[in-house]
Parts: structure tokens; C-alpha cells; sequence
């Protein structure tokens, strides 16, 4: 069972380390983590985000630790992989509330 995602509120994806944090909207959640193809949708979001706030290095050694053997060497791909893996994390979560960003 699927647990609801508010595609008009706000929600924190953070890595599994907790060193990278981003707000995003629950659209970008729905966006990526369903089924099928989703790159277009990531190339939308990593475009459309503001990453100034993050530490690319920090991402790429968080998604490291996922243990997934990629090649790092692309900021915009690394990001959309964060996006894609973490938001992943909250589709399938029996609380994705707990992830809400209330401001």
C-alpha cells in the first residue's frame, strides 16, 4: 500500500547520512519516484531547484554510501540521482508526513 503524497506541499529530502537536505515539492516526489522512465522529469527538477545550498561533494560521497557503483563525475546527473533515490524513500514510506516541511 502507497501512503498519500501532497503534491502541493513541501517536503525535506535529506540523504541517508543527513549531511545533504533539500525542500522540494511533493509534484517532484510524485514526479520520480513512480513507476516508468522519469528521466525527463529529473532533468526538469535538477534545472529548476536551487542547489546553492548543497555540497556537491557531500551528495555524491552520501549516494556513495547507498552503495550504488555509479560514475560521480557529473554534478547534474549526481543530483538527479539524490533526487530520484531519496524521493524514493519518502513514495514508499507508511509516513511520508513525517517528512513534511511545515513552515
Amino acid at each position: 500500500m502507497r501512503y498519500p503524497i501532497d503534491p502541493t506541499a513541501d517536503y525535506w529530502l535529506s540523504s541517508s547520512c543527513g549531511r545533504v537536505e533539500l525542500k522540494v515539492p511533493g509534484k517532484l516526489i510524485l514526479d520520480l519516484a513512480g513507476p516508468g522512465p522519469v528521466d525527463d522529469a529529473a532533468d526538469y527538477w535538477v534545472s529548476n531547484l536551487d542547489w546553492s545550498g548543497i555540497d556537491d561533494a557531500a551528495l555524491m560521497e552520501d549516494l556513495r554510501a547507498c552503495g550504488a557503483d555509479w560514475d560521480y563525475g557529473d554534478a547534474d546527473l549526481n543530483r538527479a540521482r539524490f533526487l530520484w533515490v531519496f524521493s524514493g524513500y519518502i513514495y514508499r514510506s507508511e509516513v511520508p508526513d513525517e517528512y513534511r516541511a511545515d513552515d
